[in-house]
C-alpha cells in the first residue's frame, strides 16, 4: 500500500483465494455448502458480513453447516480499494 494513501481501504478477495479451515475457535460460521462437481461454494457469516469461498470438494469432510471456521488468504491475493472512491490502490 502506497505511503501516500490515507483513509480507509476496502479489502477485495476472489472466492477461490479464500481458504476455509474448520476450527471451534473460528470467528466465521458456515451457513451453506453447495457442491459443484469437484468444487464447492461455501457461504459463511463473519460478523454482519457474508463471505463466499470456492473450495476443492475433497477436503469438505472437515466442513459442515453450522460449524465454526477460520478464513485465510495469501497476501498476494488481496485487492485493495479506496473506501470512498472505490478506486483500486
Amino acid at each position: 500500500l502506497s505511503q501516500s494513501h490515507s483513509g480507509e481501504v476496502l479489502l477485495g478477495l476472489r472466492p477461490e483465494d479464500i481458504t476455509v479451515t474448520a476450527s471451534p475457535t473460528g470467528h466465521a460460521t458456515i451457513e451453506q455448502i453447495e457442491l459443484l462437481g469437484p468444487r464447492a461454494v461455501v457461504t459463511l457469516k463473519l460478523g454482519d458480513d457474508k463471505v463466499v469461498s470456492v473450495v476443492e470438494a475433497g477436503p469438505l469432510a472437515a466442513l459442515s453447516t453450522g460449524a465454526k471456521a477460520i478464513l485465510s488468504f495469501a497476501p498476494g491475493a488481496a485487492h485493495l480499494f479506496d473506501a470512498t472512491t472505490e478506486d483500486r490502490l
